[in-house]
């Protein structure tokens, strides 16, 4: 990944599909998350969760590895930290 700008803009269109997650850096990490997983694989891994479900680190051992991996790489490439 080269230019973590242009996902950011990505991301930015596709967020308000996750327009019930109020935290902005969670909004993110579920959108790249279906950006590359799938948004109903997304949501399938969201359901299975049991807690905090709105925060992406809880939903992460539900969702692909690979997606888990991509969401991190993408976060920090833009300056997040892991929580």
């Amino acid at each position: 990944i080269r230019a973590p700008q242009r996902l950011t803009a990505c991301g930015s269109d596709r967020s308000s599909l996750w327009n019930d997650i109020p935290q902005h850096r969670e909004r993110l990490a579920f959108t790249f998350a279906s950006y590359n997983g799938g948004r109903s694989r997304m949501l399938r891994a969201q359901e299975r969760c049991a807690a905090e479900c709105a925060v992406w680190a809880q939903v992460t051992p539900y969702a692909p590895e690979e997606t888990s991996g991509y969401v991190a790489r993408i976060m920090r490439l833009m300056g997040y930290e892991q929580p």
